[in-house]
């Protein structure tokens, strides 16, 4: 049976859903029709070319089912994409990738697995390949042809297999390895080899008999446990690169070293050197001394009495060098004698002295003069009166300063005690207090706290005062009171700079004010009980908005008429107010041929509005609110015999969740003379968020050439919520 006669018979909407396809009897006939399985409508099965199947899903087709000569053809429809084979968990089992190969995955407990199965003839038994815990992925290249008989399956190291004959089996294979036999294989060993010059032995060497080495052997460290004879020179080392030799004796850490690095021999410990008298030489000069003459040098305390005469010789160091003078040229050099040590316990002048030089220190009657530098010089004069002048001169006039330091108190008690500076004058109290006193009684404090400066009034509930001179009349600019926990008084105007801030020690920026004058609160202002009337709020010479307003805007506000103001944006006020939304309007753009008698959904396809997208023009051509609420809903068609066939009866729908709600009617059953009509259906409905409005229309005429549905000015479909309803 085809399915255009069952929707002709029994199915007026087209909807299969109405009807169980395994009810019918006979063979049901697509014709090539989409059959769609899914409510979104995404997702259906076609045949619409010849001896092939597609299947679509999620709007995409992707594959085919056809034939190629009786073969089977299973086609993916997507380029570049893959035929996957997934357990229940989602664990990939099998791919038929696009890049030109298969894949069995593993999980998360075993790798992937191919299975061959024997001839069930001799069981269940299967032959498996699975990957290792590879460190890299890699593919082998099998041979093109097959091998003799006996031969093995090798490795290019690159993946690509050959066969090649089998052999002994090399352990640990490496270049210029000696091979050793180990009983079951070869073996390469690492620590003997030989590059066709050289055999190389690393570690123990056993040698049963005698080793004859006819060439020159380079031994790093050779341990002698036996009597060795040297028939020839002992050279050890080359010119210019030595090496240390040690001679050990049999007291501990008794040796004598040749020590290459300093090019030096060196007795160590208990070692010595003894020279037979008359044998040492240095260079080429032979030392004739004796032991005991040298140990004099050495300090010998033997000491005779022997008066000292001009013709005795004195050992003098003369700059590095040992010489030989006599005493007669030391007694030269001393007769002119300088003290330059640092201190004498006595130093006798025989007469007056009319003055006196000490080092750098001058004494002249009643002025010492002391000399720092050349010219740099501290002068202190006993004058009349007992006055006392000290003059500092810099004769590069840097800074001739005076320092007085003192381990306890320093202090200048005078009548009148004038500090005059041609510069600054600095009081630098290292205790961090400067004290101002009057008659012992401290007033004023000046304290240094973390760099921060203190003026601490002493005295109790004593004011401090600041007083200036205003055109020759005193006044008093600030007062501090302390008997008022530190009020300050001003006795004119407070000026701060554009932008000023000024607040309270926890909230310093509560009052801001601009070079014009503005003043900002940074809290909102607190106005005495009662508040401010409405008679005193004057918004008259307030500018105009000059726009439209949009959500963002403010509003002020009684709050539940409690007497607090609160803002509240322009988007509150509509929602409170209300809005016609969602709403929507949409006509037809093109005609629309309708069967003769038939119930038929129009196609609005062309949206005037839609505020909230709620109605949809390309498909299912319905309005679905999303917001539960009482719609005004109206639509309007235009039928049209054109001329050709009289009108005879036409219905215009207003369909509710797939059924009829409201009707507008026109029957000219008995007057045939009416080509055209526009009804218009209109009504207020209740609609959840997910009911649907769709508008259909039935057309009756006499003959069955035209029953059109005329697009443009003369169809209209739309709805809005009703506000407050």
């Amino acid at each position: 049976m085809a399915l255009s006669k069952i929707l002709e018979n029994s199915i007026t909407d087209g909807v299969v859903s109405a009807a169980k396809l395994k009810d019918f009897t006979a063979a049901v006939d697509l014709n090539g029709v989409e059959l769609i399985l899914d409510a979104d409508q995404d997702t259906s099965i076609t045949a619409d070319t010849d001896d092939r199947i597609d299947f679509k899903i999620a709007g995409v087709e992707h594959i085919s089912i056809s034939n190629s000569s009786g073969d089977t053809i299973i086609k993916p429809m997507v380029d570049v994409k893959d035929i996957i084979f997934q357990q229940y968990d989602g664990n990939k089992i099998f791919c038929i990738d696009d890049g030109n190969f298969v894949s069995v995955g593993g999980n998360a407990t075993a790798p992937g697995e191919i299975r061959i199965y024997e001839d069930t003839d001799n069981g269940s038994h299967y032959t498996g390949f699975k990957a290792g815990n590879n460190t890299a992925s890699v593919a082998y290249v099998l041979p093109t042809a097959d091998g003799s008989s006996g031969e093995q399956l090798t490795t290019d190291g690159s993946g690509t297999l050959s066969w090649s004959s089998a052999g002994t089996t090399l352990a640990n294979d490496a270049n210029n390895r000696v091979i050793t036999g180990t009983g079951s294989g070869l073996n390469g060993e690492a620590n003997l080899t030989f590059d066709g010059s050289t055999l190389a032995v690393t570690g123990a060497t056993t040698i049963s008999t005698n080793l004859d080495v006819d060439g020159t052997t380079n031994l790093d460290a050779v341990d002698i446990d036996g009597a060795v004879q040297l028939d020839a020179t002992l050279t050890i080392g080359a010119n210019d690169q030595g090496y240390d030799v040690i001679l050990y004796g049999d007291t501990a850490s008794a040796n004598m070293t040749w020590d290459t690095s300093a090019d030096d021999l060196i007795f160590n410990g208990a070692a010595g050197l003894i020279v037979p008298d008359g044998q040492f030489t240095l260079g080429s000069t032979a030392v004739t001394a004796t032991a005991a003459e040298i140990n004099l040098i050495d300090g010998g305390t033997s000491r005779g009495t022997t008066a000292i005469a001009d013709g005795d010789g004195v050992l003098i160091n003369d700059d590095g060098t040992m010489r030989q003078t006599n005493v007669t040229t030391l007694k030269t050099y001393m007769s002119d004698l300088t003290l330059t040590t640092a201190a004498q316990t006595n130093i006798t002048s025989v007469g007056t002295l009319t003055a006196l030089t000490v080092d750098d220190i001058a004494l002249d009657g009643k002025v010492v003069t002391m000399t720092g530098s050349t010219s740099d010089t501290a002068v202190f004069t006993a004058g009349t009166n007992g006055t006392l002048s000290i003059v500092t001169t810099d004769a590069a006039a840097a800074a001739a300063n005076i320092t007085i330091t003192a381990d306890g108190t320093f202090e200048a008690d005078g009548t009148t005690i004038t500090l005059d500076s041609a510069g600054d004058i600095v009081l630098d109290a290292d205790g961090a207090d400067i004290l101002f006193k009057d008659g012992g009684t401290t007033i004023l404090t000046l304290t240094n706290s973390s760099t921060d400066v203190h003026f601490t009034v002493e005295a109790q509930d004593k004011d401090f005062k600041i007083i200036g001179d205003d055109n020759g009349s005193p006044v008093t600019a600030a007062i501090f009171d302390m008997s008022d926990a530190g009020t300050l008084v001003l006795n004119h105007d407070i000026r701060i700079g554009d932008d000023g801030q000024i607040g309270s020690s926890s909230d310093a920026d509560a009052m801001t004010i601009a070079s014009g004058g503005a003043v900002t609160f940074s809290q909102n202002p607190v106005f005495p009980a009662g508040g401010v009337s409405v008679a005193s709020l004057d918004i008259d010479g307030g500018t105009d908005i000059g726009a439209a307003i949009v959500d963002a805007d403010l509003f002020i506000v009684d709050d539940g008429a409690g007497g607090t103001n609160r803002k509240a944006a322009a988007s509150r006020l509509k929602t409170y107010i209300g809005q016609n939304t969602p709403a929507f309007e949409a006509h037809m753009s093109s005609n629309q041929e309708l069967s003769d008698n038939t119930a038929t959904k129009l196609s609005f396809n062309s949206e005037n509005i839609d505020s909230d997208s709620t109605y949809d023009p390309s498909t299912n051509y319905r309005f679905t609110p999303a917001v539960v609420g009482k719609y005004f809903i109206y639509a309007m068609a235009n039928f049209d015999a054109q001329a050709v066939d009289v009108m005879r009866s036409a219905n215009l729908y207003l369909y509710k969740n797939g059924q009829i709600h409201k009707t507008s009617y026109f029957d000219n059953y008995d007057n045939d003379f009416f080509y055209a009509i526009s009804p218009y259906v209109a009504t207020v409905v209740e609609l959840d968020a997910d009911d649907y409005v769709e508008i259909y229309a039935k057309f009756d005429t006499d003959g069955s050439s035209s029953r059109r549905m005329t697009a443009g000015q003369y169809t209209t479909f739309g709805a809005y919520k009703i506000i407050g309803a």
